[in-house]
C-alpha cells in the first residue's frame, strides 16, 4: 500500500476488513471490499460435496453458503449463485428434475436473504442499492486496465484465462467418450466460478489480483493436469504422449514462476522465517501475536508512514470522536479506533460522488460531525467539484496543519487541552 494512488488493492483489502467494526457509525451498511480466495477456494469444496451426496440437506448448504457470500460481498455471491445453477443443471440436467433442485435452490436462497432484506427496508433499501452500484462502477472505472494486466504478468494472466477453457475442452471430450462421471458437474461449476472471477477481478495490476483470482484456480488445475497425464499414458504412438508432457511441463515451469515473481513469494516466505529453522520461525509468530495485542497498531500501518498519524489520534482524541478520511486510507480508522465520519472510511476521487451520495453524506455529516479531518492532497485536489457536501462542512474548520504529506483539521468548537509535544498539532483530550 506504499503507492496511495494505484494498485493499492492487496493491503485495502486486509484494511477494509479490519474497518468493520466501526460500521456502527454507518446507518447505511456500504460496500466492503474483501479478498475471496479462501471462499471461493471453499465454494469448489462445496460443488464436490454435493455431487457426492446429492441430497435436500446438500442443495440447503449451497444456498447458506451462497447467503453467506451474499453477506460479506454481494458480486461474490452473484459468481457463487451462477456457478451454482451450472452444477444443480449439469448434475441433474435440463428438464424437470433440473428445473426442479434450481427453483429449490433459489426459494432457499430468498429465504435465508429474507432477513437481510428486511433489515434494508428498515435502514434504506434504496440507498443501499444506490451505493453499492455507485461503488461497482467507480472500482470497475478505476481498476479495468487489461493493459497493466497483461504488462505485469502476461503469461500468469494468460495461464489464468486459459484454464477454465481446457478444463470444458477435457469435460467435453469425456462427454463425447462416454466418461462424463459424478464429479464432471462439479468441475463444470467449478470452472464457470473462475471464468467469472477471471473477468470480473483480474484486472488493475496482477500482483494486487492474486488473492481474487487464485482461490478455485488449483482446484482446476490439478483436475485438468490429472487428465492431461492420463491421455498423455494412454495416447500411442508414445512418442506424442511424451511430446505433450514435456511441453506441459514446460509452461508449468514458466507459470510456476511467474506466480513466484508476481506473488512476492521469496519476501513473503522470508518474512515466515520458515527457512531459519523452527526457533526463529516460533519467535517469528509470537511477534506477531504480540503486535496485534498491542494497541494502537500504529507499528504496521503503511509500513510506519502512518504511525505519527495513528499515534496522534489516539493520544488526542476521544475514543468516540468520528475521522473523516479524505484520501485512501481505509485502515486509518481501525489503527486508531475511531469511527469514520459521513459514513464511509475513506474517500477518493470518482467514488461516492452521486446526488444519492452527497444528500446522505450530508446528513451524516451533520448528525455527528468529525472531530479530526484527514486529507490526502494527491488524492483531493477538488474536494468542492467531487464532494459538495464535505466543502460545505470543511468551510467552518480550523486552519490546516500538516503532518506528513497529509493535511489536517480540526474541528471549531472543541475544547483544545492543549498542543500534542510530537506533532505540534492541537490536543482534545
Amino acid at each position: 500500500m506504499s503507492n496511495m494512488g494505484r494498485g493499492r488493492d492487496g493491503d485495502g483489502h486486509a484494511a477494509a476488513r479490519a474497518v468493520c467494526h466501526h460500521a456502527a457509525a454507518v446507518r447505511v451498511p456500504e460496500v466492503v471490499q474483501l479478498p475471496k480466495d479462501s471462499r471461493e477456494r471453499v465454494c469448489a469444496f462445496a460443488f464436490f460435496g454435493y455431487t457426492r451426496r446429492p441430497t435436500r440437506g446438500s442443495l440447503i448448504a449451497l444456498a447458506v453458503f451462497t447467503e453467506v457470500a451474499f453477506l460479506l460481498r454481494h458480486d461474490l455471491a452473484t459468481y457463487v449463485f451462477v456457478s451454482t445453477i451450472v452444477l444443480l443443471l449439469s448434475s441433474h440436467g435440463l428438464v424437470r428434475l433440473g428445473a426442479a433442485k434450481v427453483a429449490e435452490y433459489v426459494a432457499w436462497c430468498v429465504a435465508f436473504t429474507a432477513p437481510y432484506a428486511v433489515y434494508l427496508l428498515m435502514f434504506g433499501l434504496g440507498a443501499h442499492i444506490d451505493s453499492s452500484i455507485g461503488f461497482s462502477t467507480a472500482e470497475a472505472h478505476r481498476t479495468t486496465d487489461w493493459g497493466s494486466v497483461l504488462t505485469a504478468g502476461s503469461w500468469l494472466t494468460l495461464g489464468l484465462v486459459v484454464l477454465p477453457i481446457a478444463a470444458w475442452g477435457g469435460l467435453e471430450w469425456r462427454r463425447r467418450h462416454g466418461r462424463w462421471d459424478s464429479t464432471a458437474p462439479a468441475v463444470m461449476a467449478t470452472a464457470v466460478l473462475l471464468a467469472i472471477v477471471n473477468a470480473a477481478l483480474l484486472r488493475d495490476t496482477t500482483p494486487s489480483r492474486l488473492s481474487d483470482v487464485f482461490g478455485v484456480a488449483p482446484v482446476v488445475l490439478a483436475w485438468v493436469v490429472a487428465q492431461a497425464v492420463r491421455w498423455c499414458r494412454a495416447v500411442r504412438p508414445r512418442i506424442v504422449g511424451v511430446t505433450v508432457a514435456i511441453g506441459l511441463a514446460a509452461l508449468a515451469v514458466v507459470l510456476a514462476d511467474a506466480t513466484y515473481v508476481q506473488g512476492n513469494f521469496r519476501n513473503r516466505f522470508m518474512e515466515t522465517r520458515i527457512g531459519l529453522g523452527w526457533q526463529p520461525m516460533l519467535t517469528q509468530a509470537r511477534r506477531q501475536v504480540e503486535d496485534l495485542r498491542r494497541w494502537p497498531l500504529n507499528d504496521r500501518a503503511q509500513g510506519g508512514q502512518l504511525e505519527p498519524l495513528v499515534s496522534y489520534l489516539d493520544r488526542c482524541t476521544g475514543d468516540d470522536q468520528p475521522v473523516l478520511v479524505v484520501a485512501y486510507l481505509p485502515q486509518l480508522a481501525f489503527l486508531a479506533r475511531r469511527p469514520f465520519a459521513g459514513g464511509h472510511p475513506w474517500f477518493m476521487s470518482g467514488y461516492f460522488e452521486g446526488p444519492g451520495e452527497q444528500q446522505r453524506m450530508a446528513q451524516r455529516l451533520k448528525t455527528r460531525p468529525p472531530a479530526i479531518v484527514v486529507i490526502d492532497p494527491a488524492e483531493a485536489k477538488d474536494i468542492p467539484g467531487h464532494w459538495p457536501a464535505i466543502a460545505d462542512m470543511l468551510g467552518a474548520y480550523g486552519q490546516s496543519h500538516s503532518l506528513g504529506n497529509l493535511e489536517i483539521r480540526t474541528a471549531p468548537g472543541l475544547p483544545q487541552r492543549g498542543t500534542d509535544q510530537d506533532t505540534r498539532l492541537p490536543c482534545f483530550r
